[in-house]
């Protein structure tokens, strides 16, 4: 097995999951339990602040004060509360869904989850890819409320100090090469969070999607997954509409990867991005952020080589590699604390 990259690990995963026999999802599992949310969407560094990234999205309570909630940890090993079949640690990403309620002012907050969802760090053919476990449990946090942060402490998959999104997208730039980069950072947050929610990514299992699945974005849109061919060249499409997993970041248009049953190919295609960090406040509404990752850059061979080619539009573009750790990492392009 070998250890993906931040940034081509996903390509790779696909590629090998082409290429597998392991195990499939438990059986009659339903593909897509997600629920819509509509509330505020918090950002956070992990313990690793160049590799790790938290994303929390809460939505607005009922009169009972129970809110859903969804989060999603991108990292080189994400912690996660329960263990999901299939996937041996390191955990490449992990999310929860569930309801978040608190009792009283002392920021005591509990969380009943759902579903987890854990996708490998390590490629293989061995590998299961994306799992849930749907096995209910609570987890208790502590959250402090200060100024636009929320400092959450008493679990260390989701303890950190997140930002409000909205705020920390506004300060992103379009004119360089950098500010590039970091639109693909920020899109591929989104990518990354949607194939842990897509059961049997990475693994065996993908072969299910010679019958089209559509997951629901958790705020707006969708993402479909399909594949064609029963013999070589076998091509795999991720299609997305409109899809919003973060406030204020919508992904459209296909990914596509074409391979052997080794694994080896290429990905060519598309995927929109819009940039565009919601406000109440018309006044500090700003023009949206929009481009494209081109994927046509990309090679796998057992590893993912090759550059992301990144255009904002109107603006800076720049080539993003497959290799190694973000950079710049999500922390630095977001000015995270």
């Amino acid at each position: 097995m070998t250890r993906p990259s931040r940034n081509g690990g996903r390509a790779v995963l696909l590629a090998l999951s082409l290429a597998a026999c392991g195990p499939y999802g438990e059986l009659a599992q339903k593909l897509d339990v997600t629920a819509r949310i509509a509330g505020d969407t918090w950002i956070a560094a992990g313990p690793n602040r160049a590799t790790d990234t938290r994303v929390l999205l809460v939505g607005r309570p009922d009169p009972n004060g129970v809110a859903p909630f969804a989060f999603t940890c991108v990292a080189d090993d994400c912690p996660t509360p329960v263990p999901v079949k299939n996937v041996p640690p390191p955990i490449g990403a992990a999310t929860l869904q569930g309801t978040w309620s608190e009792v009283g002012s002392g920021g005591d907050a509990t969380l009943r989850v759902a579903y987890t969802y854990a996708t490998p760090a390590d490629t293989g053919a061995q590998a299961g890819g994306s799992q849930r476990n749907d096995t209910p449990y609570a987890l208790h946090l502590t959250v402090v409320r200060t100024g636009n942060r929320l400092v959450v402490s008493g679990d260390p998959q989701l303890s950190g100090t997140y930002v409000a999104l909205s705020d920390a997208l506004a300060g992103l730039g379009t004119a360089t090469a950098r500010d590039a980069a970091c639109a693909y950072q920020v899109a591929s947050l989104s990518i990354q969070g949607s194939e842990t929610r897509i059961i049997g990514f990475g693994g065996g299992g993908m072969v299910q999607y010679r019958q089209p699945a559509t997951y629901v974005g958790t705020i707006a849109g969708s993402v479909t997954v399909s594949m064609s061919g029963l013999t070589p060249p076998i091509e795999m499409r991720i299609r997305y509409d409109g899809f919003e997993d973060e406030g204020g970041v919508r992904l459209d248009g296909t990914q596509v990867t074409t391979t052997g049953w080794d694994g080896k190919g290429s990905m060519s295609s598309v995927v929109r991005f819009t940039i565009a960090p919601p406000s109440l406040d018309p006044a500090t509404v700003t023009t949206p952020i929009t481009g494209g990752i081109d994927y046509s850059g990309i090679t796998l061979n057992g590893t993912a080589s090759g550059s992301y080619h990144v255009t904002i539009d109107g603006g800076g573009t720049g080539d993003v590699s497959a290799v190694g750790a973000p950079s710049p990492s999500v922390a630095e392009c977001l000015n995270l604390p």
